[in-house]
């Protein structure tokens, strides 16, 4: 069975292309900060705003059906508690 490999030829590299493409995103980003303003950079240690709006407890009340669970490998998962009649 013959593997089918692509070469490539570090030669047929083309550092203008990849500036080009830099340059293009750059101007994008720039172009939205222009639209919708610079992006809010807020420390680690600034606490999350809760607005405790209708949302917001309608998510808790869903949240609150589930239990995280961990598996022998560390991994995370929701399992729904069972419903109490």
């Amino acid at each position: 069975m013959a593997e089918n490999k692509i070469e490539h030829d570090p030669a047929e590299h083309d550092p203008t292309q990849h500036k080009r493409l830099v340059d293009k995103f750059m101007n994008v980003t720039d172009h939205l900060q222009q639209v919708f303003g610079p992006a809010d950079h807020i420390g680690e240690g600034t606490p999350v705003m809760h607005r405790h709006d209708d949302f917001e407890t309608a998510s808790e009340e869903d949240l609150a059906q589930f239990e995280v669970e961990t598996d022998s490998e560390g991994h995370h998962y929701g399992v729904r508690k069972p419903h109490i009649a």
